[in-house]
């Protein structure tokens, strides 16, 4: 079943991967906003990044949480492999 994606909808919500476009940022890294909340702040991305690639220096206002599928996420509190 084929359905719109909403990532900012109050309540629960079943992402499909397949609904969601990717966002390129001309890095070797692209995005998919799965969900967004207007009221907290938070967000949900999936990250898909080539070998090597590197995001700009940044921060965030509240914590960031990773789940890494392929690969491995080097971070400044250490590193994370898949799995």
């Amino acid at each position: 079943m084929a359905s719109t994606h909403n990532p900012g909808i109050s309540g629960d919500l079943i992402v499909n991967l397949k609904d969601v476009p990717f966002l390129e940022l001309g890095t070797g890294t692209r995005i998919k906003l799965l969900r967004y909340s207007e009221e907290t702040g938070d967000w949900v991305l999936w990250v898909s990044m080539q070998p090597g690639a590197t995001f700009a220096p940044h921060w965030h206002l509240g914590h960031g949480q990773y789940f890494v599928t392929k690969g491995e996420l080097l971070y400044d509190v250490g590193s994370a492999p898949e799995g």
